[in-house]
This record gives structure tokens, C-alpha cells and sequence, in this order.
């Protein structure tokens, strides 16, 4: 016999997949763990298609301030499509409540549809000053709810205004280094002329500077700044560390015919640091043409970590059977000893 709590959404399953209002109340009413987190982990991937579905996600994130709850809602809101009707109202409410809960949801709403008519809103909660350089930093939850939402209305910002965001989100990155984070990854063309001066700076300017090179940033905005980038990696005088999280992104949106040209520049430079970064650029590409190169790194480097980390690169591209040989040459014959040991260990449990 069905239990009456999960009646509403077996029926569902039974028809077709269940609502974000079924799944909400799956979540609510079974006192069964597992039923629970299955209703939660569809519920993510399942995106609204009406406001009472905005509704039921925005009652779900406001009752339930758990993480699981909480960023199932957020997953499911952020496969909002334009063309919902009466979503944009409930989402500009949610943007303007005292409640910081409230504001983080109306803003990821509004990442998700590209709603314009909610910057004058965000850019109010942007242009707060930060009271602590870091959410952890703040002695109350109070205010770290307040650090939250001042930060999300910048990436939000980012989001809806592109570069026009950009002199606020630098203002602010003086606050609050997190912040350069999202200048990287939402606004990363128009933010490297700003990352070269800050690398070149004080410690804390360099720790913007890392902020945002280390920021996950989309093939598109790299591209859009690859020349640029190439040159840099290409300069002698810049910064070491710079040159080589610069030569990765290269690799990261590099095409077939580039990496072509990457494995060339390898081969026809001079300097040692600037091969490296010619090899790391045409790694990070994960094209199979850089195996070869690979292969070499993985039994010839001098450097037993850097061996090591080859031969995981190549697992990823090599046959099992080519992989398989790569490992056994290690087990046997790698100077390392530690190295000889985790070869032998992963043949061990190699499955093919």
C-alpha cells in the first residue's frame, strides 16, 4: 500500500515527472530519509515552469535553511527560462525583503533570467560597504548574512550589467578580496588589464590578483582575451607565476590548430621556464596530439611529482592498452621509489 504523504507524487511518477510543488511536498511531509534527499536531488535538476513552481522553491529555501534544501532550490531556480508569467514581480519582492534569505534567492532569480528591471535593486545591495574583508571574519550570523547578500548583489551585478559593474566590483575587491573571484569569472576580458596591475602591486593587490586568476572562467571570455594572453605568457619580464596561470587558460580555450601551434612554440623555444609554460598551456588543452609530449614528461622529467602528474594527464588520454605500458614502464623503471610503488599499485587494481 502507497503511504498517503508520497501518494501525490507516485501518482506523478506514474504519469510523468513529478512537479517542483510535488517534490517540495514529498520533501515536507515523509518522515523517510531517503525519500526525502530523492525528492530534493530531482527536485535540482528540475526547472520551474510556472510561478506557483517559483513559489514552492521560494517557501522551500525560506522554511528549510539547510544546505541540502537549500541548494536544491537554488539548482532547480537556476533552470528558470524566460516567458514564466507573474515569476519577475515575486522575484523583485523576494530582492527588496529585509530578510537576507529572501534577497540571495530573488538574486539568484534574477542571475538566472537576465532580469534587468532588478538592477536599480542589486546595485543598491551592491553598493554597501563590506564591514569584514572576509564573510568568515564577521562575529555574528547577522552579519555574515549581510556579507552573503552584499557579495552575491556583486556577482549578480556582474551578471546583469557586464562591464559597466566593473569599477564597483574593483572598489569593493579593496574591501573584500573575494570579490576579484568574481571579476575573473564573470567579467574576465575586461578585468585583465586590471589583474596586470594588480599582480604588479602590493602583497594585497597580488592577492586580488590570484583572486581572480584563479576564478573559473568560460572558453568564450577566454578566448576573447587569448592573444593577449599568449603575449604575456611569451614575455620574459612579466611574472612567473602570472605567466604560467595564464599559459593554463591559454590551453583551457585553445583549438586543434592552436595546440598544433603551442607544441611548436615548445619546440623552438630556448628558455627552460618558457617551455614549461608552452607544455602546461598545451596540456591544459587536453587534445590528444600533446600525448607524445606527455609521455616524454612522464619518464624523462627530473622532477618525480611532475612524472607522476603526467602519467594521471595520460590516464585520461590514452588507450587502456597504451595507458597499461605507460604504467608498467613506471612500476619498473621510474628512479623514484615512490613513484615505482604507486605504479605497481595501480596495475594492481587496473581493471583492463
Amino acid at each position: 500500500m502507497i503511504a498517503p504523504l508520497l501518494f501525490a507524487a507516485s501518482l506523478a511518477s506514474a504519469q510523468g515527472a513529478a512537479s517542483i510543488t510535488q517534490l517540495k511536498a514529498t520533501f515536507v511531509e515523509s518522515i523517510d530519509d531517503k525519500v526525502k534527499l530523492k525528492a530534493l536531488q530531482t527536485l535540482a535538476g528540475t526547472a520551474p515552469t510556472s510561478a506557483a513552481d517559483v513559489e514552492a522553491l521560494y517557501d522551500l529555501f525560506m522554511r528549510f535553511p539547510i544546505d541540502a534544501a537549500r541548494q536544491a532550490a537554488v539548482s532547480s531556480l537556476s533552470l528558470l527560462k524566460p516567458g514564466v508569467q507573474d515569476v519577475e514581480p515575486l522575484l523583485l519582492r523576494a530582492i527588496n525583503d529585509e530578510d537576507p534569505a529572501s534577497a540571495l534567492f530573488g538574486m539568484k532569480g534574477a542571475e538566472a533570467l537576465r532580469l534587468k528591471s532588478a538592477v536599480p535593486f542589486v546595485r543598491k545591495l551592491a553598493e554597501r560597504k563590506f564591514k569584514y574583508e572576509a564573510m568568515e571574519k564577521a562575529p555574528t550570523v547577522a552579519e555574515r548574512n549581510a556579507w552573503s547578500v552584499e557579495f552575491e548583489a556583486l556577482a549578480a551585478l556582474a551578471q546583469l550589467e557586464g562591464p559597466k559593474a566593473l569599477p564597483l566590483l574593483e572598489k569593493r575587491a579593496k574591501e573584500a578580496p573575494q570579490v576579484a573571484r568574481l571579476m575573473g569569472q564573470y567579467l574576465w576580458a575586461d578585468s585583465l588589464p586590471v589583474v596586470i596591475r594588480w599582480n604588479a602591486g602590493d602583497v594585497g593587490d597580488k592577492e586580488r590578483a590570484i583572486e581572480a586568476l584563479d576564478a573559473p572562467v568560460s572558453a568564450e571570455a577566454l578566448r576573447a582575451s587569448r592573444q593577449e594572453m599568449l603575449r604575456l605568457v611569451a614575455d620574459p619580464k612579466a611574472d612567473e607565476e602570472l605567466r604560467h596561470k595564464l599559459a593554463v587558460k591559454v590551453g583551457l580555450c585553445s583549438t586543434h590548430d592552436e595546440v598544433t601551434a603551442l607544441l611548436k612554440d615548445y619546440d623552438a623555444a630556448t628558455d627552460a621556464y618558457a617551455k614549461e609554460l608552452y607544455a602546461a598551456a598545451a596540456f591544459a588543452s587536453r587534445d590528444v596530439q600533446v600525448i607524445p609530449l606527455l609521455v616524454k614528461f612522464a619518464k624523462e622529467d627530473p622532477r618525480p611529482t611532475v612524472r607522476a602528474g603526467a602519467r594521471v594527464e595520460l590516464k585520461e588520454l590514452m588507450t587502456p592498452a597504451d595507458y597499461r605500458a605507460v604504467l608498467e614502464w613506471a612500476a619498473k623503471s621510474d628512479p623514484d621509489a615512490e613513484n615505482r610503488d604507486l605504479a605497481q599499485r595501480e596495475l594492481k587494481v587496473l581493471t583492463y
